[in-house]
């Protein structure tokens, strides 16, 4: 993102403040480098100059994909942690959680699963299957845990992915989402 405000030197907030005051014999000082009013000037430039500096860090770091000391008030907007995406100290898969809420909002499409997963890391495609009206099928790799090659008749899986537990989230009230590994 490029910042649209500027940071201005010393000199330059100083000499700004000088051109507004009025010419004249009043002022005449404005411009002379040792006098008291162009002192004056500098120290009020000084405040500018730091107001100025706090400005570009603070509209920098509202830019999500690149915030840093906004981050833990991103996540807390964002309802983070919760079931799905828990407390992580890795500061670009916090980024990514956060990303993913505001990915989520709104989600109704095939090409809106599909995105979030590319996110994750993960290409998938959504499959429509017209003997299962009610099923969203995602075909990808690694989607889901390693499955036995024989029958168990307990689950073995013990939790689900960040993913699944996200798909499963935004999902229809109505469907069910059927993960296959390709």
């Amino acid at each position: 993102m490029t910042n649209k405000f500027e940071k201005h030197t010393l000199e330059q907030n100083t000499q700004s403040l000088a051109n507004t005051l009025p010419n004249g014999g009043t002022f005449i000082s404005k411009n002379m480098e040792d006098s008291n009013l162009r002192n004056l000037l500098r120290g009020v430039s000084g405040e500018i100059s730091r107001i100025e500096s706090l400005l570009v860090d603070i509209t920098e770091d509202y830019y999500l994909p690149q915030t840093t000391f906004l981050l833990a008030r991103w996540e807390k907007a964002l309802g983070i942690p919760d079931g799905c995406f828990k407390n992580t100290e890795i500061h670009l898969i916090r980024i990514i959680h956060c990303i993913a809420k505001f990915l989520a909002m709104g989600t109704q499409t095939e090409q809106n699963f599909i995105d979030i997963a590319l996110l994750f890391g993960k290409v998938v495609t959504v499959v429509d299957d017209p003997t299962k009206p009610y099923v969203i099928i995602i075909k990808g790799d690694n989607l889901v845990g390693d499955v036995p090659p024989y029958d168990v008749p307990f689950s073995l899986n013990t939790g689900e992915t960040t993913l699944e537990c996200f798909f499963n989230k935004l999902k229809p009230a109505n469907c069910i989402i059927e993960f296959i590994n390709n």
